[in-house]
């Protein structure tokens, strides 16, 4: 992908990172993910490539699990610079009222990279909740330097989540980590979180959270 398509592309979203919102309350959490991955079609020198995918996240208050998310999907590389994917996600409330929602979703996602080190991701991720019944457009920036050590690499990203029955940002997400390839199958990713939101009340409010993500690839 070009540079300057790439630069074009990502920098309206990163500017829109800037959203003027205020939490006035925040809240901590600690949030778990388990990432499993496998080729079902696999090109030797380009792409394109195609995979099914598995995630099960979730999230712990001081009093416990709360709260259960697990996707299932496929995702397909066209070029080195352009991917899509579809899945559908299941949420499970365990606290403090139990309910279960469902969720369809598709993403289209952009990547370039600078040289060896340094790579900038965004992904467009369009939502329908289900069980709601509303749409949610996300746009996530990534940023990424695999470090001389190759096995790690640092990395941030910031999110905004736009609502359609509310016409409006009503989230957005902060998070910074690693990533440490132990093989060519297994990472692991510890990261810090910070996620606001205004979805149903009259203020912002936010959580920080530590969150560890174990993948698997095959």
């Amino acid at each position: 992908m070009p540079r300057k398509r790439a630069l074009t592309v990502i920098a309206p979203a990163l500017l829109l990172f800037l959203w003027p919102a205020r939490p006035v309350r925040a809240t901590g959490q600690v949030r778990m993910y388990f990432d499993v991955q496998g080729s079902v079609l696999r090109a030797k020198k380009s792409p394109p490539d195609l995979s099914l995918f598995g995630r099960e996240e979730s999230r712990f208050w001081s009093d416990g699990l709360e709260y259960v998310k697990t996707s299932a999907g496929a995702r397909a590389r066209v070029r080195a610079w352009l991917s899509l994917a579809a899945y559908y996600a299941h949420q499970d409330y365990v606290s403090p009222e139990p309910k279960a929602k469902h969720m369809a979703v598709a993403d289209v996602i952009l990547a370039h990279r600078f040289g060896r080190g340094l790579g900038l991701g965004q992904r467009n991720e369009f939502e329908w909740h289900v069980t709601d019944a509303y749409f949610r457009y996300r746009c996530q920036l990534t940023a990424r330097w695999t470090t001389p050590l190759r096995r790690l690499a640092i990395w941030g990203s910031g999110e905004f989540r736009v609502d359609a029955d509310a016409g409006r940002v009503n989230m957005y997400n902060l998070l910074a980590g690693i990533t440490i390839r132990l093989s060519k199958i297994f990472r692991l990713q510890p990261f810090y979180g910070y996620e606001a939101t205004r979805r149903g009340k009259p203020s912002w409010t936010g959580t920080h959270y530590l969150g560890l993500l174990l993948g698997v690839r095959g």
